[in-house]
């Protein structure tokens, strides 16, 4: 990965994570809620779901982003899943 990626890649990250900012400890509750089978992540569905409730809007190019950055193949390959604990 070139430095520019990475900087790119952390400024990025600290976007998100500030959107995310303030919320992230009643998203976090939420997702590990929602996490019923204690993987550690939960379908891209259920993850727009639970921010959107808790008032953080992201744009579909950093959903987008998340997936790149964050996605879990599960048992189904048809479904996205983000892995919320190490997006923490």
């Amino acid at each position: 990965m070139s430095v520019a990626t990475t900087t790119k890649t952390l400024r990025f990250n600290e976007d998100v994570k500030t959107k995310l900012g303030y919320e992230w400890k009643n998203v976090y509750r939420a997702l590990a809620s929602a996490d019923i089978y204690r993987k550690g992540s939960v379908p891209l569905g259920t993850f727009n779901k639970i921010i959107s409730q808790h008032r953080v809007y992201l744009q579909k190019e950093e959903i987008k982003k998340l997936e790149q950055l964050y996605c879990v193949n599960g048992e189904n390959p048809l479904i996205t899943e983000i892995d919320y604990i190490k997006l923490s």
